[in-house]
């Protein structure tokens, strides 16, 4: 049986991905407390409010936001409607895991000029993982979800995490290396802006659909693979007997041009570069990569890759 031959140095260039000619792989409810709210916001947003609300893919270090139209209450704050809608989790059907689990509850949600002040019970360090690997995932994670999904708000532009050790009310910084941040016993956690750079892309995409197909995770390949009423994708069982019956494998694939996304934001195209082995020969495939958005996850169309992928 032979498979696709790809090797563990493909996530390594997720660093280098903005520009061109980057190697993309190489073979070698409950418990919400009422929070203060700011009475300027909660007289001018009152009524339904069209929110980008930041969820984390299921067992990635990205996030990507799904666009919610929420409720906003006359006693109710955008701040508070916001993580409201982030504590109960991305909507049912799409591939994203909630970023905030069982247990943790809202304390406060608050702001100082332009700096969101949002505090949480001690549950917040306790993620549902005994591995620290998980941990730090699920942490960092929600932690770039909710500053993102904040800083969505133009009037802000940073969010201070404040955790409440005590059980009293009271919001204190966590230590960085609590949050897997920094292995430091006494730094802090700061107010931090937004980050793009967690924000999952079409480079992504492709970036972590071969090393899925590195670890033989067909399932998972197939997961990467868009699927609309336009476009289908081959079931499990086809793309299976395609890795059985390859007989090359890939070397190297470069992105040779920055993401090109569509004016509406639902597809995207990036032309790689791949260098295939057949045997002793080897040659090198220019291939327009196509992306679609599928429930705000950018997905690969199998069309594009599928003579590159097996061969």
């Amino acid at each position: 049986m032979r498979y696709l031959r790809l090797t563990a140095a493909i996530l390594a260039v997720i660093a280098a991905l903005a520009g061109c000619d980057a190697v993309l792989y190489e073979d070698s409810e409950e418990g919400i407390t009422r929070p203060q709210i700011n009475p300027r916001i909660e007289s001018e947003l009152v009524g339904v409010y069209e929110a980008k609300l930041y969820f984390a893919l299921e067992g990635e270090s990205f996030i990507t936001a799904e666009t919610r139209k929420i409720n906003i209450g006359t006693d109710e704050s955008i701040l508070l409607a916001l993580m409201r809608e982030l504590m109960k989790g991305p909507s049912a059907g799409v591939d994203l895991e909630p970023c905030i689990w069982e247990g943790v509850r809202l304390i406060a949600a608050e702001t100082d000029g332009s700096t969101v002040f949002v505090t949480f019970s001690a549950e917040f360090l306790q993620p549902p993982y005994t591995k620290n690997i998980d941990r730090k995932r699920v942490i960092n994670n929600a932690i770039f979800c909710i500053v993102n999904t904040l800083t969505e708000v133009k009037d802000y532009t940073s969010v201070q995490i404040l955790i409440d050790k005590s059980g009293k009310g009271r919001g204190e910084r966590p230590f960085l290396s609590e949050v897997y941040m920094l292995e430091s016993l006494n730094a802090t956690l700061g107010p931090l802006v937004r980050n793009e750079s967690v924000i999952f892309s079409p480079t992504e995409a492709i970036s972590i659909l071969f090393d899925y197909a590195l670890k033989n995770n067909w399932a998972k390949v197939r997961n990467m693979l868009a699927e609309t009423q336009q476009i289908r994708r081959p079931s499990l069982e086809d793309i299976e007997k395609a890795a059985e019956t390859s007989e090359g494998y890939i070397k190297r694939i470069t992105k040779r041009s920055d993401e090109i996304i569509s004016p509406d934001g639902l597809s995207a195209s990036i032309q790689i570069d791949v260098e295939i082995f057949v045997g002793e020969n080897n040659g090198t495939i220019s291939k327009n990569v196509r992306l679609i958005k599928v429930n705000g996850v950018w997905k690969v169309d199998y069309s594009s890759i599928e003579n590159i992928l097996f061969h």
